[in-house]
């Protein structure tokens, strides 16, 4: 089935393994079978990352020479699913197993760049990087043949950034969060095109999935706070410099916005009760 050959990360993707004899008949059942993923390179044919665990499916024995095998897996890319009867290959395996990101996860994506050092008549640059829930660079193509398309990604200067909620910024999308957006500026937004300028990424020999470069020149020379949105969501991490932070400074990033938000919350929670108490007769 197509479980074999496509999936998307976090799915569950399902096959049916059939044993056989030397005459074609089903076996009774009893047989070795495993199903194993590792992830592969394409382009060099071999492993991507010699230490990389293999992922593993789970397979179930009918008992009637039949086998159901489901796998989950959350990295997203190209796998060699190798099904094996004992220590011999079977079922016409090696597939090449490509695994799809999930669908674009707003509160992951964040952007890197000039944040701190903008300045008037000269052409900075960013970047967006987009991900999905599982911190996978969305893997969308950049031409018409993907369906799925590039997102949408905005970006702004700001003179000054506001401060509506978030229902109110998704229902109206007003710029810079409610405050004043600077419009003697020239943006350009590119997909897939790296800080190295180029389309593919030299570390992964990959293009550069989900990344969109903003190239942008303000006219008059003002104090300015950069802001991007991604599906009309402001995004919550922004890191000064060229050089992509990390998964794990873009986590850190994020474990500490989501403990502020919880903090606002319950202060907005501790004000509302205040004024409803000072209210009741």
């Amino acid at each position: 089935g197509d479980s074999l050959t496509l999936s998307s990360a976090g799915s569950v993707g399902a096959f049916i393994i059939t044993a056989q004899d030397a005459f074609s008949n089903r076996r009774p059942g009893g047989d070795s079978i495993s199903a194993l993923m590792v992830l592969w390179d394409t382009g060099k044919d071999k492993l991507y990352a010699a230490d990389l665990a293999p992922e593993t499916g789970t397979v179930t024995d009918n008992s009637d020479g039949s086998h159901n095998t489901v796998y989950s897996v959350t990295r997203a890319g190209v796998y060699r699913l190798e099904i094996r009867f004992g220590s011999e290959l079977g079922a016409g395996s090696p597939f090449f197993l490509d695994v799809k990101t999930s669908a674009a996860d707003e509160s992951k994506t964040y952007i890197y760049g000039a944040m701190l050092s903008v300045a008037a008549g000269k052409t900075s640059l960013a970047y967006v990087q987009t991900r999905d829930k599982y911190g996978n660079n969305i893997r969308v193509h950049p031409d018409d043949t993907d369906a799925d398309g590039p997102d949408a990604v905005v970006f702004e200067l700001c003179t000054e950034v506001g401060d509506v909620s978030d229902e109110v910024q998704l229902a109206l999308d007003p710029s810079c969060r409610g405050g004043e957006k600077e419009l003697s500026v020239s943006i350009e937004i590119l997909y897939s095109v790296g800080p190295d300028g180029n389309s593919e990424n030299a570390a992964t020999g990959e293009p550069y999935y989900g990344l969109y470069s903003v190239v942008f020149f303000p006219f008059l020379s003002r104090q300015y706070m950069p802001r991007a949105k991604h599906n009309a969501v402001y995004l919550k991490c922004y890191f000064d410099g060229n050089a992509d932070p990390g998964a794990d400074q873009v986590s850190g990033c994020l474990e500490q916005q989501a403990l502020l938000e919880a903090g606002a919350a319950a202060r907005r929670a501790l004000r509302y009760e205040a004024r409803r108490g000072s209210s009741t007769p």
